[in-house]
């Protein structure tokens, strides 16, 4: 006859995948809960942090420090831009894993906490601002003496020097429209708070000085390579200064580099000196950007030693008949060696104007004996060429 039914084995496989079930949907609802993760959807990736800020935020300028930087974002709910910029805010916080406290605050609806923060920040509410607090934490007292005795507080001027206010409509690009309008074009909210970040941890600006005697470049207006040079490098932290070579008899000792840009006039035999004893000194920088017009001899010679020799060519292409000198490049892949090019290798630009190329001496023997490793960071796309004849007319 029929065999009968155990019911008893049944009720238990089924208590036992009940039980696994829970453990499943607790187990992922705990990973959901401690592993969050979001993803940009838009287009152009707005809310997608660049490379540069997503490794300044996991960098130990930021993980090491005690006190984490406080980062107020005092926006009305009301605005349009609150939505936005909360997302971007988030994804610092995010990023730095706990090395940024944020802390989103309505000065209209959260009347009481906006009159704290002004109090404590000496600052009036008559916009929406982003307030970066990176003040580190006092110092502790030596073991087993009162705590009076620790190192006393930072100066007013210390203090302020680690906070930054950024008024949100500062992070806004506007236009005007041919009706005379103002329009929003977009958003350099990343930008901007980056630098300020930057600044604020750092406290005071690392100084990168100009040699202002060999070159005709501080012009106050607007897009000359002045303005755009010490506007980029402003948002890292670093005060591009003037220093003539001639009056100096040494590279100043907080120089956290020292560039050079277009220079007009070549260095005397004392300039090279106080250069290249400069640049023996441990973690020194130079930043040189040539003029083709220009090609002073001793710094062309200082340049070969060291496996870059700039050529008396300028690069340029024909097409139908038509000399073109808009040069299309790319950035190179590199050697192993190179992580300069990391987030930028395979992408395209272009060079204005008169541009002349450069002899790399890559993986030279006698450069590697004297451990220099020169690297092409960039090359002009095919078609182009060096042409050492540009004078003669017809290429």
């Amino acid at each position: 006859g029929p065999k009968p039914i155990r019911r008893l084995p049944i009720g238990t496989a089924v208590a036992v995948q009940l039980v696994l079930a829970v453990i499943i949907l607790v187990t992922v609802n705990f990973l959901a809960g401690t592993n969050h993760r979001a993803w940009d959807l838009t287009r152009t990736g707005e809310f997608t942090l660049s490379p540069l800020t997503e490794k300044y935020l996991r960098s130990e300028a930021l993980s090491a420090r005690k006190r984490p930087v406080h980062l107020i974002a005092a926006i009305r709910k009301s605005s349009p831009h609150h939505a936005r910029l909360r997302a971007l805010i988030t994804e610092y916080e995010r990023a730095a894993s706990g090395a940024i406290d944020v802390e989103f605050v309505d000065p209209v609806r959260d009347a009481d906490r906006a009159l704290e923060i002004a109090d404590a920040y000496q600052h009036v509410f008559i916009e929406d601002v982003l307030i970066v607090d990176a003040v580190p934490e006092p110092a502790a007292a030596p073991e087993g003496e009162e705590k009076d005795s620790a190192d006393p507080p930072a100066t007013e001027e210390e203090r302020n020097a680690r906070i930054r206010f950024l008024p949100v409509e500062d992070l806004i690009v506007y236009r005007t429209d041919t009706r005379n309008q103002r329009r929003i074009i977009g958003y350099q909210a990343e930008d901007l708070l980056s630098s300020d970040l930057i600044a604020a941890v750092e406290g005071k600006p690392r100084r990168l000085y100009f040699l202002a005697d060999k070159s005709q470049l501080q012009d106050a207006s607007e897009n000359t390579p002045w303005t755009v040079l010490s506007e980029t490098l402003r948002r890292q932290n670093i005060l591009l200064t003037p220093l003539r070579l001639s009056d100096a008899g040494r590279i100043p000792d907080d120089a956290e580099g020292v560039a050079l840009v277009a220079p007009h006039y070549d260095l005397d035999e004392r300039e090279d000196q106080i250069l290249r004893d400069y640049w023996m000194r441990p973690r020194s920088a130079l930043m040189i950007i040539l003029d083709p017009a220009h090609r002073p001899a001793r710094l062309r010679s200082f340049l070969r030693e060291h496996g870059v020799t700039p050529r008396d060519d300028r690069i340029l292409t024909v097409r139908d008949g038509q000399t073109n000198s808009r040069v299309r490049a790319t950035f190179a892949f590199g050697a192993r060696l190179n992580r300069i090019n990391i987030d930028l290798a395979g992408k395209g630009t272009v060079f204005e104007g008169g541009t002349s190329s450069l002899e790399i001496r890559e993986g030279a023997e006698d450069l590697l004996n004297r451990r220099i490793f020169p690297l092409g960071l960039i090359e002009a796309a095919p078609g182009f060429w060096g042409e050492s004849r540009y004078a003669e007319g017809d290429p």
